[in-house]
Order: C-alpha cells, then structure tokens, then sequence
C-alpha cells in the first residue's frame, strides 16, 4: 500500500534579490511520517521550511518559483489566504524571539489565539453574549474533507438575541456548595411556561456559540431558555477545575430545573434540556436522574463510554490502555465514571421525546457510536429522532447546516412541550 503524500513541491526555487537560495526542489513528504531535512548551514533547509507556510511573503526581497501542493492544494494560489494557511501549519524558529510577555504567556499564545481554552480565566475573558456572538477562529475551518475550500462564513447575526431582554441570573444548588452562572432569555411571548435548560460541551462556557446559536434559534421562535456554565466552568463555583464526563455535571441540569420551578413558575414537566457534546452526556443522565424532565435533545452524545475513552485516548496518541489509567486518576479524586453509564438514560426514556444530532465525519465521536445507541434505542422498544449532519466533523453540523438544524430543534421542543 502506497503511502499518502501530504505535501509535494515541484521544481521550488527561491531568490534573494539575484541570489538564488535553492533551486528547483522537488520532494515529496508523506503523511503521518517524521520528515526530516538534514544538511549543513546555510544549505537551504529554513528557507524551504518558510516556503511551506508562506513565511518567506514577509521578506521583500524574496521570490518564489514553482509549485507547492497541501492535501492536493497549490497553497500559493492567490486566493488563499496566508494567514489562514500559517493557523495549521505552524514553525519553531531555530533562534527564539519571544514577544514581551511572561514565559507561560508565549507558550499559551498560539493556542488562545485558536480559541483553544485552558483555564477557566480564558473562558470568562471570551467576549460572546447571546446580543452577539461568533463562532472561534478553530471552529471557521477548513472542515475535514473538504480540502481547503470550505471556510464557514455562516453569519450568525440571524440567531443574535436583539429584541429580547436576556438577564444573567446567578442560583444556588440544594447545599448551596455551588453557585451557578446563568442567561435567562425570555421572548417577547410571556404567556409560555416552558423553558429549555442549554449546557455546554467540555472545556467550554455558556459564552460558546454552541450553546448561544441553539438558545437563539429556540428564544426567536417564543420559548424561555437558561445557558448556563456547569460547575467548573465559565463564571460557576470551581470546585477542582475538572470535569466529571457528566457524572456531576448531571446535578447542575436538575439545580437549574428545581430554580426555574421556584423563580420563574416553570411547571417541571415543562423543562427541556439541550446538551452539547460533553453537555450532551449530561443531558443524558439527567432522564436517568430525574422523571421530570420532559424532553432531551442532544448534540454528539457518547453512548458506549468505555468504547469512545479509549477511541479518544488513542485520538489524543496515546496506547487505548491508558484509559484504565484515566478511570483509576478519577477514582483517586472521588469520582466513578462508570457509576453511571449513557444508556441508563435510554432505559429510562419512558417514551419521553430524544433527539440526537450526530455528524457525519466526527472523529471525536464515530459513527459507530450513534449507530449503537440507534440500534439499543429500538432494542428496548423506544422512539427517538437521529438527524445525521452530512459532511460535518464534530460540532461542525451546526454551522453547515444552521437552517436544519434550527427547523429540527425548534419542531421537537415545540412539539414535546406544547
């Protein structure tokens, strides 16, 4: 089996000026190998490195001949972006130049800027509110597949809450050991006692517009919504700043229906819930949990627990073994992730109303794993709606297919709680 070749360049040159620095390099580098260039200094071996993510456009004396191919895709078109292309190819210099900040600030630098977020400062510094919001630079492509072309340029101002008041609310759980952090968003139609309860995925805030565009799309069409952060995340009580793979979070889903019954006269089989990704588990739990939950919509939900930890420990690069070490780390701080499992929440559907949105080409979470809570859904004689999202990797079927997505979401609530 021949192996795929990730970049190709054909007859390269590059000149300084008059001075020709290499000189018609053709080579061919394969993917998912270590290609290493080795020769003596001043050989050529940065400036061709530069050449493969247009650094050398920043020298006004440089000029490059031939052609360079990515993933099949000549990436010195003109209408391809350099910086676009600079955000997935990235280089280490031999000699540092670091920007005047601290040490962590420099390292973190790149993965801020690709909305990556590792601390809970990072979250609550973000700039979305459900009057605007935009999806993070890693989330605008290019979506896996679809070579180079396919940039999101979705405008989101159709989901912007403009003509509703939003009110960010703070409640309590039944110990008052944690404080949540919450929009309440009410349409202009006052007379519905429903409400919709939206959580977040993993290592997000409600200030993502995973959760912002789906509380738009729901509020626009007349039902009451709460985006709230689990706890530790966003502006809620940190408690050890990890997350539970819903096993805790799935009480931060019942604190927020017991306050929208006590506050806001929400009859509690009213209640909706929302969950996305790691928010989606959650949700999951929660039909396990509590009877009073009427309807669950999810969006990338795991089913097979033990299945994806170990698909996502190798996804990270790592031996699928080591989840046995993520299980027992977890124990050591008092939680079981198989104290409950996802299909506990099927079992005890009740013939409530799910829906699950799954993509297409999510590597977090495979097809596999929605085609198993399909089959075990009709197993144990239970009804459910599952929308495959076409051409989509994780996450990414809400913004490819937004109109969709919002006609789904909006006829299930409309439907189970109405």
């Amino acid at each position: 089996m021949s192996e795929k070749v990730k970049i190709k360049s054909k007859k390269v040159s590059v000149f300084y000026g008059d001075k020709k620095a290499l000189d018609s390099i053709n080579l061919e580098i394969p993917e998912k190998k270590v290609t290493s260039l080795i020769g003596p200094s001043g050989c050529g071996k940065s400036t061709f490195l530069r050449c493969l993510n247009r650094m050398n456009d920043t020298i006004d004396i440089c000029r490059i001949e031939g052609e360079i191919f990515i993933d099949d895709k000549n990436i010195y078109e003109k209408s391809l972006d350099p910086v676009l292309l600079r955000a997935r190819i990235g280089m280490v210099f031999q000699k540092p130049n670091p920007f005047p900040k601290s040490i962590f600030e420099n390292v973190a630098y790149g993965p801020k800027i690709h909305g990556i977020v590792n601390s809970k400062d990072d979250i609550t510094a973000k700039n979305n509110t459900p009057k605007e919001f935009y999806p993070n630079e890693k989330d605008r492509g290019p979506f896996r597949g679809d070579g180079w072309d396919k940039w999101v340029t979705t405008d989101l101002s159709d989901w912007w809450i403009t003509e509703t008041n939003y009110e960010k609310v703070k409640f309590k759980n039944a110990d008052g050991s944690i404080e949540y952090s919450a929009w309440w968003i009410a349409p202009t139609i006052k007379e519905n006692k429903d409400a919709i309860i939206i959580v977040h995925g993993y290592g997000a805030s409600k200030h993502e517009y995973t959760v912002l565009m789906p509380a738009g799309m729901l509020v626009k069409k007349g039902h009451n919504v709460l985006v709230i952060d689990a706890r530790d995340s966003g502006e809620t009580t940190c408690e050890d700043g990890r997350h539970s793979a819903g096993q805790e979070e799935v009480f931060d889903i019942l604190a927020a229906a017991e306050w929208l019954e006590k506050t806001h006269a929400v009859e509690i089989n009213k209640v909706g819930v929302h969950g996305v990704s790691g928010g989606a588990i959650a949700a999951l739990y929660a039909l396990a949990k509590s009877p009073d939950i009427a309807a669950v919509s999810l969006h990338g939900v795991i089913f097979d627990f033990n299945k994806i930890a170990r698909h996502e420990v190798m996804f990270q690069g790592f031996p699928g073994f080591l989840w046995s070490s993520a299980l027992i780390a977890a124990r050591l701080r008092g939680i079981n992730l198989r104290d409950l499992e996802p299909y506990e929440g099927i079992d005890n559907l009740n013939g409530r109303p799910l829906q699950i949105f799954h993509e297409e080409r999510d590597t977090r979470l495979p097809l596999w794993n929605m085609t198993d809570l399909q089959n075990y859904t009709l197993k144990i004689g239970e009804k459910a709606d599952f929308y495959l999202l076409e051409g989509a990797d994780h996450m990414e079927g809400l913004l490819l297919e937004p109109k969709f997505f919002e006609e789904k979401l909006y006829e299930f609530f409309e439907n189970a709680l109405r």
